[in-house]
């Protein structure tokens, strides 16, 4: 800043020309008496930086506003806001390259002083490079240089908080007392309506976030209620074909029961019916372990297991036997010979009912079911396959989960539990189970399992 007998002579009328020291006496102005014009001009400033919406495109106004009675040469405002840092100039036509490189780097160190500024954000400050933009609409005498330069920089702050920035605006001629003050009520303007416009923006950005995390957690809740209202319906579903498939084997031994009490002195005719209640109690007794070993799946707990030495090939050829005699000849068998090693035999025979059953459920009626058995790298590999419409990708998410059925054949009788006891039995004996479903090559189950599962059994 500079104090000199050079000034601008400016009245309410139009200016006064004259010489004075060899100066265009056209560019030279006094300030004296002029506080109306200034207070217009402040007037004016605070209307437009009231509606202030973003800073690049509105200063430019401000400066031509300012430029009326001010010698403006350049400006250079710096502010921070979170870890955002940026640097604007703005500079009068016939303004030089030396001036305006003079005048960043004054405004960068004034910064780095007023506001305290950290060692790395010094450091990326005078690293940056800036650019200024020419206002069109301002010319000004050419700069007449004094032992100082003729900066004004002023902090912005609000409220005695911290400065956040700077304003620094340069005259082409020696800055008086006036002209201080008046930049001085320019930085206050500048410094509220930047506040303000950033408590708005920081506002408007929070209420956006808030709407979205009301709408994310609106959308969860309402997923969520969706989830309970079709699991609830699933139990209402599994609990009435529980009574349903219960009531059979229950009234298979009732009237097995009371038949042996109309014939109970005839010794085969009571053996016949005490084997029918034997076969309708293991019956019912294999469907609440199915129920209870399902809950145990539920809860995050692995099944307990029997691990025992036998021919894994053997169980699954006796297991489709047996399933032929109620489905047909519907299997075929692909294997590699013997394959020992330690597994809990009801475990596996489970496994290969329940996949079989579901490929004869939801697969082709008019296609073989196919089930490969080999082994490979100490696993033993089950696969059943089956070909028919594909299960959906979202269908396979839930295909494992208790209670939760695919939208594909929801009328097909079953409790929805097969598969997670597939899935519950594979993890006991440390293995695992996919499934691959696709248009072309069917419907395909594997499970693999280590060929000795004893390091995996639980008492």
């Amino acid at each position: 800043m500079n104090k000199d007998d050079h000034s601008f002579n400016l009245n309410k009328d139009n200016r006064q020309r004259g010489d004075h020291d060899g100066i265009d006496s056209s560019a030279l102005f006094t300030w004296k008496e002029h506080a109306y014009e200034r207070l217009k001009v402040l007037y004016g400033l605070s209307k437009i930086l009231s509606s202030l919406d973003n800073t690049q495109n509105a200063f430019p106004e401000v400066l031509s506003a300012c430029s009326a009675t001010f010698p403006f040469l350049t400006a250079v405002m710096i502010e921070k806001r979170g870890n955002d840092l940026k640097a604007m100039v703005w500079n009068a036509e016939n303004t030089d390259e030396k001036s305006i490189d003079l005048a960043i780097n004054n405004a960068k160190e004034s910064y780095i002083y007023l506001t305290d500024a950290p060692a790395s954000d010094s450091a990326n400050l005078r690293s940056m490079s800036v650019c200024s933009e020419v206002l069109k609409n301002i010319s000004t005498v050419k700069k007449v240089y004094t032992k100082k330069e003729n900066f004004c920089v002023i902090p912005l702050i609000v409220d005695r908080l911290p400065a956040f920035g700077i304003l620094q605006l340069e005259g082409s001629l020696g800055l008086t007392e006036n002209d201080l003050e008046f930049i001085g009520a320019i930085g206050d303007l500048v410094s509220i309506a930047l506040d303000r416009h950033h408590k708005t923006q920081f506002e408007h950005e929070l209420r956006q976030r808030e709407a979205m995390e009301s709408s994310a957690k609106l959308s969860r809740s309402t997923t969520q209620v969706l989830n309970l209202e079709a699991e609830r319906e699933l139990r209402e579903r599994f609990v009435s074909l529980l009574t349903h498939d219960l009531r059979t084997p229950l009234s298979a031994i009732k009237i097995n029961s009371q038949l042996i009490e109309r014939h109970y002195n005839n010794g085969p005719v009571v053996l016949t019916y005490a084997t029918r209640i034997k076969a309708s109690v293991n019956r019912a007794d294999q469907m609440i372990s199915n129920l209870l070993d399902a809950n145990l799946i539920r809860s995050g707990e692995l099944l307990p297991i029997n691990a025992e030495s036998f021919d894994l090939t053997s169980l699954v050829e006796k297991t489709l036997e047996e399933l032929s005699v109620i489905h047909g000849e519907r299997f075929i068998l692909n294997g590699a010979g013997s394959i020992q090693g330690h597994w809990d035999i009801k475990g596996l025979r489970r496994i290969v009912e329940n996949l079989c059953n579901n490929a004869v459920k939801y697969g082709s009626p008019t296609t073989k079911i196919i089930v490969n058995l080999y082994e490979k790298a100490e696993n033993a590999i089950l696969e059943v396959c089956n070909n028919g419409d594909p299960i959906s990708e979202q269908d396979q998410k839930f295909l494992f989960q208790q209670f939760r059925r695919g939208s594909k054949k929801m009328l097909v009788k079953g409790w929805g539990i097969g598969l997670t006891l597939v899935r519950g039995v594979a993890e006991a004996h440390g293995g695992r189970v996919k499934v691959k479903s696709e248009m072309e090559t069917g419907t395909v189950f594997t499970v693999i399992i280590p060929l000795d599962s004893r390091p995996f059994t639980v008492h």
